[in-house]
């Protein structure tokens, strides 16, 4: 989240909106955005039934989500200065990141194989450029 947060202005410049789904209740996702202090702009949209996460075939397990390599990831995170807030949702559940144009064309599709996996800047930010081609 912090990532793609840090991309805002990026994302506002390009026309884009941009959304998380949690696998929450609508409370916890409440909790999470003045937690996160994410701006009211961002949609928070909640799927407890991973719905949504099946769909797109997102990984879930403990495996993917405390394997060494996310152990790690969250060691590097930590130094960098961001914090594990409370675990809101599905703790085994991993996520993605999906940039799609406004005409359904899907110009990013990262699934997360393990806690910690994101798309690089790099990726986001050309997917961003296509949308404002």
């Amino acid at each position: 989240m912090a990532q793609v947060c840090s991309h805002l202005p990026a994302l506002r410049a390009a026309g884009a909106r941009l959304a998380f789904v949690g696998s929450g209740t609508p409370s916890m996702a409440r909790a999470f955005r003045e937690e996160a202090c994410l701006p009211s702009e961002v949609a928070l949209l909640v799927d407890p039934d991973l719905a949504v996460y099946r769909a797109l075939k997102l990984k879930r397990g403990v495996f993917s989500a405390l394997s060494a390599r996310s152990v790690a990831g969250a060691a590097k995170a930590w130094r960098a200065g961001h914090r594990q807030g409370k675990v809101l949702g599905d703790p085994w559940q991993n996520g993605g990141v999906f940039v799609v144009a406004p005409d359904g064309e899907l110009l990013l599709a990262h699934v997360s194989q393990r806690s910690g996996d994101h798309p690089t800047s790099a990726a986001l930010l050309g997917a961003l450029g296509a949308l404002s081609q």
